[in-house]
């Protein structure tokens, strides 16, 4: 990305032993549907548009016969002031033993420019009461509320008849059904709600099965799940332990204790198989670039082993399965050997058998959450997922709900492989829909005082080195107001604002980030202050 003048530059390398042919260059806005055609019959291995708008995010795609890659670029986009409304779903079992970590979680919502609505429910909720309230919460704000965070058992629906890893055909357990606020789902009492190995965790009632394969119309919220219900292979503590410490690691992340290597790994430890990783190959050259990527073939050393306390951003594994359980062989690792490995990887694919039934017993997509480093976990394979807009500061909430929205015709290509066209309803996010790939250390404490009948900020230095300065919000029950119209960059600011009392502020870091797909103002954590 360069700005005088404003021009993006695409960049591709040629695949060893593959015959090179002219390549055709589509682009859309991000919020778009459909492609406009801006190159063809390009030969060389880079193309230039100089029609671009800095503060655009745009997406562009480069195909070569069915060969395709996807990236979100732009120039200086601004940052983020407001996100909107994240509804935060919580097992009121469990509520209370919780009650620190997800104030500091909620906090942590609100500090990055989502508003955060906290709905409790029994843990014997019937599946349609707990839509129906989603439901109504978005009716309320259409433009508003925007994503789901599903904390402990909140039981999930089932639907179906899939076999997208190759074995019998049966439901899965579907999130999606939470965050399609006006879809269809026709009920079934028939479908095959019997995992095929171990014990199902989540056991389906008869008011949440249905029979769809894919979702019944697009997903309006984004929707991710922690749940360690019933992992008795992770036996480093109890249910809430574990969830207290994913929240732990949540926080550490958000506010840049912890960070990771701008790099993946990509095991394809199933050939030919017939499960492409050219989808990952594509998104991960997107995120990190292609240089950054790690590629292995091999089916000996567990991928668990190979990223074992290393520092990776993302890692996707595809290769024969563990099993529901991850008890059994397999090439990539599996639930049993998770408390005494420290997985590697932040955001994280893996495609094996039966790992879709992530409501069972000790179910590897659930239990990942537990090691390491990994705060993210989708189940790869028959279906593609579309994570590059991550790489311009985006939340992965919206990438997994416009994976899931990708049916066959979508907008991404290819939607699907194997037996899978897309949009089906065994995709799903184990992590917070809120994470974003990249943080900032946030700021000191904040005080707010009274000068001359006005407010007046200072705060301490965030110890991010570059920062372009800092922004001050305040922070309302509708909405998060930015009171600095530019980043300032000193470490205090008056405002024009009459002072008064019980009103809520934070400041915000602020830096501008460069990314595989251009530049972005990046913005930390707000330290939070009410006067």
């Amino acid at each position: 990305a360069s700005t005088s003048p404003p021009k993006l530059t695409l960049w591709w390398t040629p695949v060893a032993g593959r015959a090179e042919t002219a390549k055709t260059i589509f682009r859309k806005a991000r919020t778009a549907s459909s492609w406009t055609t801006v190159a063809t019959n390009v030969t060389t291995t880079f193309w230039e548009d100089s029609n671009v708008t800095v503060g655009t995010m745009d997406e562009y795609s480069v195909e070569m016969g069915s060969a395709r890659g996807t990236i979100a670029a732009g120039i200086e986009l601004g940052v983020v002031d407001f996100r909107g409304k994240v509804l935060v779903l919580v097992d009121s079992t469990v509520e209370g033993a919780l009650t620190a970590s997800l104030a500091e979680a909620l906090d942590d919502l609100r500090g990055d420019g989502w508003l955060p609505v906290k709905l409790s429910f029994p843990r014997n909720a019937s599946v349609p009461s707990i839509r129906a309230a989603i439901v109504s919460a978005h009716a309320s704000e259409p433009s508003v509320v925007k994503a789901v965070w599903l904390v402990r058992h909140i039981p999930p629906a089932f639907s179906g008849t899939l076999a997208p890893d190759g074995h019998s055909a049966r439901a899965f357990p579907v999130d999606g059904y939470y965050g399609d606020v006006n879809g269809t789902w026709t009920a079934s009492t028939s479908i095959n709600v019997t995992t095929l190995q171990g014990t199902r965790t989540m056991a389906p009632a008869n008011d949440a099965r249905f029979s769809p394969d894919t979702i019944p119309s697009p997903l309006e919220l984004a929707v991710g799940r922690i749940d360690m219900l019933n992992l008795p292979l992770i036996a480093a503590g109890t249910e809430t332990q574990l969830l207290t410490a994913y929240f732990t690691k949540l926080h550490a992340w958000k506010t840049a204790s912890t960070t990771a290597t701008r790099r993946a790994y990509l095991r394809n430890g199933l050939g030919g198989a017939g499960i492409s990783t050219a989808g990952s190959w594509a998104d991960l050259s997107a995120i990190v670039g292609a240089t950054a990527v790690t590629a292995d073939t091999s089916n000996t050393v567990r991928l668990s082993q190979l990223v074992n306390g290393e520092s990776y951003l993302w890692t996707v594994g595809h290769y024969f399965g563990e099993g529901v359980t991850g008890t059994v062989g397999g090439v990539i690792g599996r639930t049993a050997d998770l408390p005494t490995v420290a997985w590697g990887g932040v955001f994280n694919q893996s495609f094996g058998s039966y790992f879709g039934d992530w409501d069972s017993n000790d179910s590897y997509l659930r239990a990942l959450l537990t090691s390491g480093r990994a705060l993210a976990h989708v189940y790869a394979g028959a279906n593609n997922w579309f994570f590059h807009p991550m790489a311009m500061g985006e939340p992965i909430g919206p990438s997994v709900a416009a994976s899931v929205n990708n049916v066959s015709a979508g907008v991404y290509a290819p939607a699907g492989v194997g037996c899978c066209g897309g949009g089906n309803v065994h995709m799903a996010l184990m992590g917070d829909p809120t994470l974003r790939q990249q943080y900032l250390p946030p700021p000191g404490p904040l005080t707010v005082s009274n000068a001359g009948g006005f407010f007046s900020f200072s705060w301490g230095a965030s110890p991010q080195p570059g920062l372009a300065g800092y922004l001050v919000y305040e922070l309302t029950s509708s909405g998060i107001t930015r009171l600095t119209p530019a980043p300032v960059v000193r470490t205090s600011f008056t405002s024009s604002t009459p002072f008064s009392t019980n009103r809520t502020f934070m400041v915000r870091a602020v830096k501008l980030e460069v990314s595989q797909g251009g530049t972005y103002l990046n913005a930390s954590l707000g330290r939070l202050q009410s006067n």
